[in-house]
């Protein structure tokens, strides 16, 4: 026995039904796990951008240890051209030995403002991560608040119905409705058996 035009007809309008219904959880459920995943982004940029403006601090901590050091250094070595000056007879505020002691004052302040503009140039770096992650994150949260799983289930919903009404439409025209019409009873369960023969 052959499957008659309206039983076709019938599976049809099921089939994309269920498409509809399967294309509605599916949106929902995809619009959610954007979602979730926007919220996940946005703590892990906030952690990464906390954890730069610390290596920025960290910079900037190194970098006063250097002058630091630096400066003892030259403190010391200026003590020593003193001592070896002042153990020569060398008078220590005169001529070449003056020279001297000024010229090792000015290295040590080329040296420390280098050592300064590292520093602050390392710790601007770290800082620029740190607002990058925070515009990622802030992009993130947005994502999040824009995701909405309701309304892209019922946009889904809405776009599949009419595609089914269209077909309804299409197939009522073409007459292959006609039989599923005339079984139709007060039971959905018995017409459809009634249909299949």
């Amino acid at each position: 026995m052959g499957i008659a035009a309206g039983q076709l007809a019938t599976a049809s309008m099921i089939g994309q039904g269920a498409s509809v219904a399967s294309g509605v959880f599916g949106s929902y459920f995809s619009s959610l796990a954007a979602k979730d995943q926007a919220r996940f982004d946005a703590q892990i940029a906030a952690i990464n951008s906390r954890m730069m403006e610390q290596r920025a601090q960290g910079l900037l901590r190194q970098g006063e240890v250097a002058i630091g050091q630096r400066t003892m250094e030259h403190g010391a070595l200026r003590g020593r051209q003193r001592a070896a000056l002042a153990a020569n007879g060398v008078a220590l505020n005169e001529g070449s030995a003056a020279e001297v002691v000024a010229s090792g004052d000015l290295i040590k302040e080329i040296d420390v403002k280098n050592l300064q503009l590292s520093a602050i140039s390392q710790a601007w770096g770290a800082r620029k991560q740190a607002v990058d992650f925070q515009n990622q994150g802030r992009a993130a949260d947005a994502r999040a608040e824009s995701a909405n799983p309701w309304g892209a289930a019922a946009t889904t919903l809405l776009g599949g119905a009419t595609q089914l009404a269209g077909s309804w439409y299409s197939l009522d025209r073409a007459g292959m409705l006609d039989e599923f019409k005339a079984n139709r009873t007060g039971d959905p369960i018995g017409a459809w058996i009634a249909m299949r023969g």
